[in-house]
């Protein structure tokens, strides 16, 4: 979809047409709380952390009112890998709800591909054929935010779960960079192009 005022206001319809908390409290039994931030950003008090990062509320009105302004009023269609994972067995199952609730507030068509995360899914962002998906990574894991930063985010990374020139410019920025307070100011603008766009 790309960076265009457009396709933030698709993305941000989309984002506000979930209904975080009716997935903490369905799938997950109310053990949980919705986050704004993917991995381990979201990690108030972390140097790199910005308070700024809320999780948008449901908002289903005005998710059908930015989809209009973005040229999509009768939504699209997509598709979406629904991928068990080691770590997350439930983490299929909140794809597929996340679909639905596309489906039902955005009338968006979600094809759901099954897959196992390893060697399918990950294979299509080694590959950079994963442009027409959605796909959910919920994880309990112990790897940090500058996984995702480094390791998976930019256009030279082996996998990428999405590429900008800003995203590769703050990597090579942020090479050979010791200070950690320069580096969590680096990683808190990586962050805050993830969250705005």
């Amino acid at each position: 979809v790309g960076y265009t005022d457009k396709a933030v206001k698709v993305r941000e319809a989309m984002d506000i047409a979930i209904n975080r908390q009716a997935i903490v409290e369905q799938l997950f039994l109310g053990h949980g709380k919705p986050i704004a931030m993917p991995f381990f950003w979201d990690t108030p008090g972390a140097p790199w952390y910005n308070p700024a990062w809320k999780v948008r509320p449901f908002d289903p009105d005005r998710a059908r009112k930015l989809l209009k302004e973005a040229g999509y009023p009768n939504g699209f269609s997509m598709s979406a890998w629904l991928a068990e994972l080691e770590n997350n067995y439930l983490n299929d199952d909140i794809m597929e709800a996340i679909a639905g609730m596309w489906e039902k507030e955005l009338n968006i068509k979600v094809t759901p591909k099954r897959g196992q995360y390893n060697p399918t899914v990950r294979e299509n962002f080694l590959r950079r054929s994963w442009r027409d998906s959605a796909f959910t990574y919920s994880s309990v894991s112990s790897g940090g935010h500058q996984y995702t930063f480094g390791g998976s985010s930019c256009s030279v990374c082996v996998l990428a779960y999405f590429e900008h020139s800003i995203t590769d410019a703050l990597l090579r920025e942020a090479g050979g960079v010791l200070d950690l307070q320069k580096a969590a100011e680096i990683s808190r603008r990586f962050g805050d192009f993830q969250y705005f766009n």
